[in-house]
């Protein structure tokens, strides 16, 4: 490598970054668009219980995380305590961002154990530590970074020169839990799926099991990039792993609020509807319907599902 690769690798290689994060916003603001629609119908006009809040924040902090995140890539002449107070912004967020995406996940893991207490204990306690150890660890790669001019005049944004490597602590603690959940998952579904073979039920699990797909490889490359690769790489896959997070946690809730009409409608019922209608937006007639099948299936709704 010359001496004027030397020089100018670390702004190519932030550019890649640059890209991935505007990437992660153009793909976040497409899912919103082609969701708005269902949104308004299953969302906009429901109560104000926990799963619409959880909804909510976590389809819009996304948004406002991937923006601030593009503006520190893209400010113009930008001051270094302007990069300081961006990237704490940016990095809160996705943090914060996470969490709750990991609390839908929580909340539809207790809910396909039938509301089982010991279960919540477990995964709000797991949770805990996911936040004990992740949240002080972004804390202080946050204040590692440090930041210089680029090598050419050119190129705008923040211009990190250097940074702990500690931030992958935070992903493995990401990945661990993740994976404590879907192996929750798989474990019901082998007691379930047995005596259950519904449509309400398979969309469940598929869509458990589809969300750890998608997010495993990206917290994994989460965990490698930052330990493996320089600094400036430490950002190469966080945004789009808020992005992923915020897609498919949400699309889990569309999709069981679809499959419930469907159960609905045609008058069935099973312990997946069950989980699912607990699990949804919906009106007072949705509650009074529970209570009907309740009594002539003898499903005891409220021990299945949560009251949101």
């Amino acid at each position: 490598m010359s001496e004027d690769d030397s020089i100018y690798a670390p702004a190519m290689r932030l550019q890649l970054v640059k890209y991935f994060c505007a990437a992660s916003l153009t793909l976040q603001g497409y899912d919103w668009l082609t969701c708005l629609e269902r949104e308004v119908e299953t969302v906009w006009g429901s109560p104000w219980k926990g799963a619409k809040i959880l909804y909510l924040l976590s389809r819009y902090l996304p948004l406002v995380n991937l923006s601030s995140a593009l503006y520190y890539y893209v400010v113009f002449e930008p001051t270094v305590s302007t990069c300081e107070r961006v990237d704490a912004l940016a990095g809160w967020l996705t943090a914060i961002g996470i969490v709750v995406s990991e609390g839908m996940l929580i909340m539809r893991t207790y809910a396909i154990f039938n509301s089982s207490k010991k279960i919540l204990i477990f995964l709000l306690v797991l949770l805990a530590i996911l936040v004990g150890i992740a949240f002080p660890t972004a804390e202080l790669f946050i204040r590692s970074l440090r930041y210089g001019q680029p090598p050419v005049g050119a190129i705008n944004g923040c211009f990190p020169v250097s940074g702990s490597a500690i931030i992958f602590v935070s992903f493995v603690a990401i990945l661990l839990f993740e994976t404590t959940i879907v192996a929750l998952t798989i474990y019901s579904a082998f007691r379930h799926l047995r005596r259950d073979s519904s449509p309400m039920i398979k969309v469940l699990y598929r869509d458990s099991l589809f969300f750890f797909l998608c997010i495993f490889f990206i917290t994994l490359g989460n965990v490698l990039v930052p330990a493996l690769a320089s600094s400036q790489y430490a950002d190469l896959l966080n945004r789009l792993q808020v992005a992923v997070h915020s897609i498919v946690s949400t699309r889990i809730i569309f999709h069981l609020r679809e499959q419930s009409h469907v159960h609905i409608d045609t008058w069935e019922m099973s312990r997946a509807t069950a989980v699912s209608v607990s699990m949804n937006f919906g009106s007072n007639d949705t509650s009074s319907l529970q209570v009907e099948h309740r009594e002539s299936h003898e499903f005891e709704l409220g021990q299945i599902g949560i009251a949101v």
